[in-house]
C-alpha cells in the first residue's frame, strides 16, 4: 500500500481536471472553442431532459476551470456556451423557458439587460433536431448569439452575458444536475 498516496493524488487530479472532449447524448463536443482568437476549454457539458425526452445538450467553455457560478460568470474573460438541440423546440417553448430562466436567475444583470433580453426573445427561432444556438462573450465587445440558420444578434456590455450564463449556472437552473455538470462537478 506504499503507492496509495500516489494513487489518491492521481485520482484527485483526474477528478478535478477540466473536462476534455465529450460525447453527450450522441453529440460530440470539441474540447476547445475559439472566442476572439482565444482558445477556451470545455468546462462541462450535460443533457437537458424533460420527463423522459432529451431536449438539448449544453456545453460551457471558459479560459480556466470554474467549479462554481461566481468563477464561471464574474471574470471579465471570453466565454462560450453551446446548445445542441436533440429534438424540435418551438420558438414559444424556447421563449417561455428563457423568460422563466432570466426571471429566476438573472437578478440585477437581467434587470440592467432588459432591452437586450427582449431583443433575444424576438430573434430566437424554432429549433429543429441538430440545430445549435451558440453564445459567445468577448470583453470590450459584448456577447453574440448565433443560430444554425445564420441568425446572429450582438449585445453590448457584460450584463447580458452574465444573465445568459446564469440561466444555467444560477440559483435556479433548469436542472441541478445540469448545473453541476456544466461546472465540472460530476
Amino acid at each position: 500500500m506504499r503507492n496509495a498516496p500516489v494513487f489518491f493524488f492521481v485520482l484527485i487530479l483526474a477528478t478535478s481536471a477540466p473536462a476534455g472532449a465529450a460525447d453527450v447524448a450522441g453529440v460530440r463536443l470539441p474540447d476547445t472553442m475559439d472566442v476572439g482568437g482565444r482558445p477556451l476549454s470545455l468546462n462541462g457539458a450535460a443533457v437537458l431532459k424533460k420527463m423522459v425526452f432529451k431536449v438539448y445538450v449544453v456545453a460551457l467553455y471558459l479560459p480556466a476551470p470554474a467549479r462554481d457560478a461566481e468563477a464561471a460568470v464574474t471574470p471579465d474573460e471570453p466565454k462560450g456556451f453551446v446548445m445542441h438541440f436533440l429534438r424540435p423546440v418551438t420558438k414559444k417553448q424556447l421563449v417561455d423557458a428563457l423568460v422563466r430562466g432570466f426571471a429566476s436567475n438573472g437578478g440585477e444583470h437581467a434587470k440592467r439587460a432588459e432591452a437586450d433580453i427582449a431583443r433575444l426573445l424576438q430573434v430566437v427561432k424554432d429549433m429543429e433536431a441538430g440545430d445549435r444556438l451558440t453564445f459567445t462573450y468577448e470583453p470590450g465587445k459584448g456577447a453574440t448569439v448565433s443560430m444554425t440558420d445564420g441568425t446572429t444578434a450582438s449585445f453590448a456590455g457584460k450584463d447580458f452575458a452574465d444573465a445568459f450564463l446564469l440561466l444555467y449556472v444560477g440559483p435556479s437552473p433548469p436542472r441541478e444536475e445540469l448545473k453541476r455538470k456544466l461546472l465540472g462537478q460530476g
